[in-house]
């Protein structure tokens, strides 16, 4: 069971506009991400009579809105390496869907504590979804260029062979574009300038700026991350073969022929995105990095030695050199034709499809061949459903789930359920988890029967457990207006219902507390003392509209402080109007709107932004510095 389930800073997420954003840029701006439309089959494998049909299918991948979008703090992790050269950091109780290593190699869940070197984890082959932007013309254009073109002087230019088919391809472009071509023979091969009349904007390098080209070396050669169509992106693979790659067959010990296609390049980002390409194309590939003492090698048909790292992506397996052959257009002959055969000698092998292997056709798998400690990052995940699958960095992973629920749907015995609640109360696995405490108000919502509760109130005290025990009388106002049922950015909860459970936590940790639940009417609770908290919060009101003012004025009898849980969103300017200077005043904005209804800074006055456990020990600080004495 993941606790709390979530991808490092920085991890690239598919989109389905063919594009991939940062996750913590798919939480701050909830977008949209690729996910599974069914849940998979990770029954546990029983052998036997009666034991029913297992659905091998992983169903299809559709663009999905979450159901939540998280920002999970600071957490442990680990970098796990795979054999495709893909990289990806996720918190140690990271959810994986992995194959099975013996028997049936049916699907089944792992953390990443779980995981180890060999495991296998499958990577999507149906991720066909792109943009629209560009053709494949300008896309054959644009990759060429990058191979053997020149992008950093005032003029474009283009090396290569004056009879292949790319140079000629170069030629014809230029013509429809207005340039002309002016050739310079330099050996074997020939250097193409792209002049243009004076003092005018040269077309053939708008076309190279209109797609963020223009101007890059060699080390820094990559697109920029827009929604470039499939055809695009098939001319751009085409011309980047043509250029920096090479078709080979080989024959091992044994006499079996293997066929590899590879693309080189120095530019570790460009390596990237071929390689997501050809995944969203459905064809696997492995990026290797090759150091400078080791990056002397053929590529394009000749000898290239590097000073930088040289990233080479070479597409070997049968299935995905034949689905490659089918999709490019090579333009230079002699390669074109070579790949033709390399596809034709492997297209007798299929992939294994047995009931043993047991994974669907449209999923590829991943090979991991590191795992490493890589400390403490910033986690964010989302939470899709029914699946909980969806793709970061080219790979089938796990979403932050409501696992409650779903033990409850896989209908767990009881002593099984009973351990799972031993560590869901855990407090060192509250405090590692750092979860937000209206995360239990959530997952007590999911659950589907009441054997969780006991254990998400422990975890909700856990959780709580910088929330400090107030001496005197507190009066403890919680906005329940219409504008507090809103959700933020990080969370499918509602503004209301952190206020609750912070509020309601605050009153059961105080001396003599006065709980108020107000809009633009109030009435006061009593918030039960015996720790069932988790069903009081569901039972507070909802009210329309909001009168702050109103409410301090009418509950206000002599306290020693007022705590205020708000959005500051109300039809009265200030919410302390009434209330003696003498008295403590602490507003909790928990929406974080810029403008607020209370004065703050002066005095007695004071108002936080934003809602965590440890931000109410600003009170006692706050009050034990006012009446503090030497030495303190």
């Amino acid at each position: 069971m993941g606790y709390m389930a979530c991808l490092a800073e920085g991890t690239p997420i598919w989109l389905p506009d063919g594009t991939t954003a940062p996750i913590e840029e798919v939480v701050r701006r909830r977008l949209p991400v690729l996910a599974y439309d069914k849940e998979w089959d990770t029954r546990p494998v029983k052998y036997g009579a009666n034991q029913g049909v297992r659905d091998r299918s992983v169903g299809t991948l559709v663009p999905t809105v979450p159901t939540e979008w998280i920002d999970a703090g600071t957490r442990r992790s680990a970098r796990i390496r795979f054999v495709s050269g893909r990289v990806i950091i996720a918190t140690v109780d990271h959810r994986w869907i992995r194959q099975r290593t013996r028997g049936r190699k049916t699907w089944e869940w792992a953390t990443t504590a779980d995981l180890v070197v060999g495991d296998r984890i499958p990577a999507p082959l149906t991720a066909s979804y792109f943009g629209e932007e560009g053709d494949a013309w300008d896309g054959y254009f644009v990759g060429a260029m990058m191979g053997d073109g020149g992008m950093t002087s005032v003029t474009p230019e283009f090396h290569g062979d004056p009879d292949d088919g790319a140079v000629a391809f170069m030629r014809e472009f230029a013509t429809k574009l207005g340039c002309r071509v002016v050739e310079q023979p330099n050996g074997k091969i020939v250097r193409l300038r792209f002049p243009y009349k004076q003092w005018k904007r040269n077309p053939v390098t708008e076309v190279l700026r209109h797609y963020g080209v223009w101007g890059l070396g060699c080390a820094n050669k990559a697109l920029p991350d827009r929604p470039f169509s499939r055809e695009f992106w098939v001319g751009l693979l085409s011309g980047l073969i043509d250029t920096d790659g090479c078709v080979r067959l080989r024959t091992n010990a044994k006499g079996t022929r293997h066929a590899t296609v590879e693309i080189g390049t120095i530019s570790s980002r460009l390596a990237e995105q071929v390689a997501d390409a050809l995944l969203r194309l459905g064809v696997t590939s492995t990026v290797r990095r090759r150091s400078p003492r080791d990056a002397v090698s053929e590529v394009a048909g000749r000898t290239v030695v590097s000073r930088h790292d040289l990233y080479v992506v070479e597409v070997s397996r049968a299935t995905a050199v034949v689905k490659l052959a089918e999709l490019l257009e090579l333009r230079i002959s002699y390669k074109a034709t070579r790949l033709a055969e390399v596809a034709e000698v492997v297209r007798h092998v299929q992939p294994a499809t047995s009931e043993m292997h047991g994974y669907d056709e449209s999923v590829a798998l991943d090979r991991i061949v590191g795992i490493e400690d890589a400390g403490e990052v910033p986690a964010y995940c989302v939470r899709v459903e029914p699946s909980h699958l969806f793709v970061a960095n080219g790979l089938v992973t796990g979403n932050c789930l409501r696992n409650v629920r779903n033990f409850d749907e896989a209908a767990i015995p009881d002593e099984v359920a009973d351990r799972v609640a031993a560590r869901l109360a855990d407090p060192g696995q509250v405090a590692r988890s750092r979860q937000f405490p209206f995360r239990f108000l959530s997952a007590y919502r999911s659950a589907r029967s009441s054997r969780w509760d006991a254990a998400l109130e422990r975890a909700l005290d856990a959780s709580l457990a910088n929330v400090p025990s107030l001496p005197g009388r507190t009066l403890i106002l919680i906005d329940r207006s219409a504008s507090m049922w809103m959700c933020d950015r990080r969370s499918a909860v509602t503004f209301a219902d952190q206020a609750a459970v912070f509020g309601c936590a605050l009153a059961m940790r105080a001396e003599k507390p006065t709980v108020v639940v107000f809009g633009w009417d109030s009435r006061e609770v009593e918030v039960p003392r015996d720790g069932a908290l988790l069903p009081f919060v569901e039972s507070l009101d909802m009210f329309s509209a909001t009168n702050t003012a109103a409410a301090v004025r009418r509950h206000y009898r002599r306290h020693d402080r007022v705590v205020l849980l708000t959005d500051e969103q109300a039809a009265t300017t200030d919410a302390s109007a009434g209330l003696p200077r003498r008295v403590p005043l602490y507003v909790w904005n928990v929406a974080g709107y810029r403008y607020g209804g209370t004065p703050s800074g002066l005095g007695n006055r004071h108002t936080f932004g934003g809602l965590t456990d440890a931000a109410f020990r600003m009170i006692p600080l706050l009050e034990a510095g006012r009446v503090a004495r030497w030495p303190f």
